[in-house]
């Protein structure tokens, strides 16, 4: 009887011993699920404070992109631009941006969850856009040319694009170190329309307005994008120009040595040769500022840049401008809104940017251009069987900093910090 009540005994510790081993799991396995929950709130927080974040970026390289800051607020740092915005139901993100209006700006993006007033989750995202000249992705952009429903990009004829870089010192068309310099990035941009007949063709991608029409498909080896509003910011006459006392007009063979210089236009014809030496810069104020006819010539030589700026219309043909280093860097042409009109008609190749945001850009002669144009329309004539070669190691010459730029990527400095107050 005692051996009896001893296994019973045994049986009800064991039993509570069984049933405390189970609590004891169960307990467990609620805390665990419960650190889950928890984990997985945390994980979803802070994903969407750094969507948040991200979101943060992107409005921040749009206005960087257009240098558009309507509804940003200046920073307590000089030349800093600010915004906070709240995403109903989300969340909100702080967006800052240092140096806006430079080549090399900072973003510094926070999102919150769900309130930067009590956030339980943020995140930090530090980005440094590497911001791009226009000239090095499009070989054309026609900035106007009468808006949507208007024709900016005219090419008739067999004209052609097509791209190169001057920068690895090796001619276009030609195979250095077992490559050839010739490729397919030779764009063309409007914020029209883009209209080609006859034999013309692009070696590289097309962009037209989002309702822009491009008439011949089959004219194109890229992509066909309807997406642009680029517009061209006007140019601005450095100071040290505008302030010089005019030397009237150039109307002979000259020699013009390194140095800032002023006159009215430059009218040379029969054999004349305009030689400029850079470094220069020369500022056109007449109404023709560059006319040429004849066997007349400008030869562009030495070690720098050399910058046109003019009021009036262009007319190069003749022998043409020879930029003699055959680096479309070492040339620029600037139209100011009061320039409308720009001919290539010479037989000579032009290698060099041309920016004139109020022009319309007529190539009608024998010889190629080299680089890349940025005007208000492109007309391409058919008795132009020539190139436009994109050149995408361009850097145009900019001393005032106005040129427009395309923010094309930014850094790896991606980095992002988190905090959780629970």
């Amino acid at each position: 009887m005692s051996n009896l009540m001893n296994n019973k005994g045994l049986g009800i510790i064991a039993a509570v011993i069984i049933m405390l081993i189970v609590a004891v799991m169960g307990l467990t396995v609620v805390s665990l699920y419960s650190r889950n929950i928890g984990g997985s709130q945390n994980y979803v927080q802070s994903q969407q404070a750094f969507y948040l974040a991200e979101s943060g970026v992107q409005r921040a390289l749009l206005s960087l992109t257009k240098q558009n800051w309507t509804d940003w607020s200046d920073c307590i740092a000089p030349s800093c631009k600010t915004i906070t915005t709240n995403v109903a139901g989300y969340g909100t993100y702080d967006v800052s941006v240092a140096a806006y209006n430079s080549n090399t700006p900072t973003i510094t993006a926070t999102g919150y969850v769900p309130s930067s007033a009590n956030p339980l989750a943020r995140r930090v995202v530090v980005v440094q856009p590497k911001k791009e000249s226009l000239f090095n992705k499009y070989g054309a952009l026609a900035g106007g040319g009468g808006g949507p429903g208007n024709i900016g990009i005219d090419i008739k004829g067999n004209g052609f694009s097509d791209s190169y870089d001057s920068t690895i010192n090796c001619a276009y068309n030609t195979v250095c170190n077992g490559t050839l310099n010739k490729g397919n990035d030779g764009d063309l941009a409007t914020n029209s329309d883009i209209n080609i007949v006859g034999n013309g063709f692009i070696f590289g991608d097309a962009y037209t307005s989002p309702t822009g029409t491009f008439s011949n498909t089959g004219s194109i080896s890229g992509a066909i994008y309807r997406d642009m509003a680029v517009p061209l910011s006007p140019v601005t006459v450095p100071a040290s120009l505008t302030s010089l006392s005019s030397g009237g007009a150039i109307s002979s063979t000259v020699t013009l040595a390194s140095g800032n210089y002023k006159f009215t236009d430059i009218n040379i014809k029969s054999n004349d040769n305009l030689i400029i030496i850079g470094p220069a810069q020369i500022y056109l104020t007449g109404t023709k500022s560059i006319a040429m006819a004849g066997s007349s010539k400008i030869s562009v030589t030495g070690s720098g840049p050399v910058a046109f700026y003019f009021d009036g219309s262009v007319s190069i043909g003749g022998q043409g401008l020879d930029n003699a280093s055959t680096l479309p860097s070492n040339l620029t042409l600037f139209g100011t809104s009061s320039a409308t009109s720009i001919s290539l008609s010479g037989q000579a190749n032009f290698y060099g940017a041309i920016y004139a945001p109020s022009a319309e850009l007529d190539v009608t002669g024998g010889g190629d251009v080299f680089g890349s144009v940025m005007i208000d329309q492109l007309k391409i004539a058919t008795s132009w069987n020539g190139g436009l070669h994109h050149d995408t190691g361009l850097v145009v010459y900019d001393p005032n900093n106005s040129l427009p730029r395309s923010v094309v990527y930014w850094n790896a400095a991606e980095g992002w910090n988190e905090a959780y107050n629970k």
